[in-house]
């Protein structure tokens, strides 16, 4: 330098680096301790494939998990749940990339326009369709709809009472209830029977038949989860309130009776409620299902499933849960008495048993039990416990594992085959039944199958799947529909041909005649001479 001799001067430097801070989703990296590099937080690790600091977004793991990030805890942290509802939050199989440092950034995992914890509720100005669980904007005119849908739901509950009356369509014949089993079982399934959640004949066909609209509309503006349980209690209410008041009527009215003539209002009541049953399975699983929310401090929320945003048991959900509990108090009752109705008639003649002989609890059995061989009247109940089974396997697998509730639909619906088939197990009296109900019973075996090898592979082969099998099961229906209307017709002809010739008074042999037989020749190319009919033997 230019002092010559002089030392270098010795100067402390202090350099203080400030905290390396990364958005949500990230880290700081401790291998470089003198620069700022973000990777992957460890914490989202087991639960994330990759992450995009360029981004701050995370890829979620092929799961049906659901992430978010919540400040109002100390300390703030990581929420995650492992099972998100299934058609609530995107598919399992799509890269859905989150990025939880923007507003409602968690939302990237919901699917049809969903929001909030769980993707439980619609995004702002949406509502709930009424015959799916997509999110959907309401139109200006939406009050026109309401009215209209409301009027169509009061024709439709008539028209369907008035069938099934005028038909004679009713399990007391049996033939319709193959396609009940089908459509329960299908519905119990729907979101992995029907990859796609559009509306279309598969699933409107299967919805209709399960009592639902089956496509997507707005009812209400606003229309949220809890309304809409509520909403899909009336229309089974209101259809069993039908029959029941015709029933109460042509009671303490003979004209009334007279109107509806030999027309069996308990077996359409039976049937009615049998139509029910799984829509009534359904509410209350979906009123008791429930949700634990762990938060980063340690502390727990449990929550309402369907819609994480009510809590589980508190304020108005408590009510659904009462009735949910008050169709369990009958529901139970009715299944067991369908299973094991033909073993505790032949129970002792005690006062404990009293109940088994009232007339009217007898002749609302009889319904159920009338097309079955005395050996198997236990086959309703039976189905019912099948219902009761797969309906609660895919309430607890379809979120995390649907391949579990394919495989105890394909086994439990594969035994009740063995047991048609295999063992020859003649079911019903009439051997058609017995074919027609083997049929639907394959035909969903099939479909069961084909949908757990299709399932997550190739969604184009499980929609042609699902509209092969509902196409088979609508036109075997429709075949159902034209033979009771075919004997109907028939009845009817038969009907007005007898009344063309009055029967003359048979008259009693003795005092102690109760009644008699008649027998009448049906007529052949010309009528019969009325001394043609004649009587046959007179019993006591």
């Amino acid at each position: 330098g230019p002092c010559g001799s002089s030392e270098p001067s010795l100067r402390k430097l202090d350099i203080e680096f400030l905290n390396c801070t990364c958005p949500v989703g990230f880290q700081p990296s401790n291998s470089e301790p003198t620069r700022c590099q973000c990777i992957c937080d460890q914490d989202l690790s087991p639960y994330i494939t990759n992450c995009d600091s360029a981004t701050s977004s995370i890829i979620r793991e092929d799961k049906n998990l659901w992430i978010t990030y919540i400040n109002d805890t100390d300390p703030p942290g990581y929420v995650i749940h492992p099972n998100c509802p299934f058609d609530y939050c995107k598919p399992q199989t799509l890269n859905v990339s989150i990025n939880l440092n923007l507003p409602n950034g968690a939302d990237a995992q919901c699917a049809n326009n969903r929001t909030g914890t769980l993707c439980g509720a619609c995004q702002e100005h949406l509502s709930l369709s009424l015959g799916s669980s997509r999110c959907l904007p309401c139109p200006s005119h939406w009050p026109a709809v309401f009215a209209v849908i409301l009027l169509a739901a009061i024709i439709a509950g008539i028209l369907l009472v008035t069938a099934l009356l005028a038909l004679n369509m009713t399990v007391a014949v049996g033939l319709i209830n193959g396609f009940i089993f089908y459509a329960n079982i299908v519905a119990a399934n729907n979101v992995v029977f029907f990859p796609s959640s559009e509306p279309s004949f598969p699933t409107v066909f299967v919805s209709w038949l399960n009592l639902d609209l089956g496509i997507d509309v707005c009812f209400i503006n606003g229309l949220d989860t809890y309304t809409k349980t509520w909403l899909q209690l009336a229309f089974p209410v209101y259809i069993i309130s039908l029959v029941v008041l015709i029933i109460i009527v042509s009671e303490y009215s003979p004209r009334f009776a007279a109107l509806i003539g030999k027309k069996d209002p308990i077996a359409t009541l039976a049937t009615l409620i049998l139509l029910s049953y799984a829509k009534l399975l359904s509410i209350t699983i979906t009123a008791l299902s429930s949700a634990t929310i762990n938060y980063p401090d340690g502390s727990q929320k449990v929550v309402w499933l369907p819609d994480a945003n009510v809590k589980y048991f508190l304020g108005k959900h408590a009510a659904l849960v009462i009735v949910a509990l008050l169709i369990i108090l009958v529901g139970v009752p009715y299944t067991i008495l369908l299973l094991l109705w033909q073993w505790i008639v032949r129970a002792p003649r005690w006062k404990v048993f009293k109940w088994t002989r009232n007339t009217k609890l007898i002749a609302f059995i009889a319904a159920y039990h009338v097309p079955y061989n005395s050996k198997y009247r236990y086959w309703t109940g039976l189905l019912l416990l099948v219902r009761v089974v797969l309906f609660i396997t895919a309430s607890l697998t379809v979120s995390d594992n649907p391949q579990v509730s394919l495989l105890a639909t394909i086994t439990l619906v594969g035994a009740l085959l063995l047991l048609k088939c295999i063992i020859n197990l003649k079911v019903y009296n009439k051997s058609i039944t017995d074919i027609v109900e083997t049929i639907v019973y394959f035909n969903l075996l099939v479909f069961a199958a084909f949908s757990l090898y299709h399932f997550k592979t190739d969604p184009t082969k499980q929609t042609a799947v699902a509209y092969t099998s509902t196409i088979i099961t609508f036109l075997l229906l429709v075949g159902v529909i034209a033979y009771h209307v075919y004997l109907l017709i028939r009845k009817e002809k038969t009907t007005v041909e007898l009344n063309e010739y009055p029967l003359a008074p048979v008259q009693a042999a003795n005092p102690g005649v109760t009644h008699s037989i008649v027998e009448v020749r049906q007529p052949q190319c010309d009528p019969p001479e009325p001394d043609s009919i004649k009587t046959g033997d007179i019993h006591h």
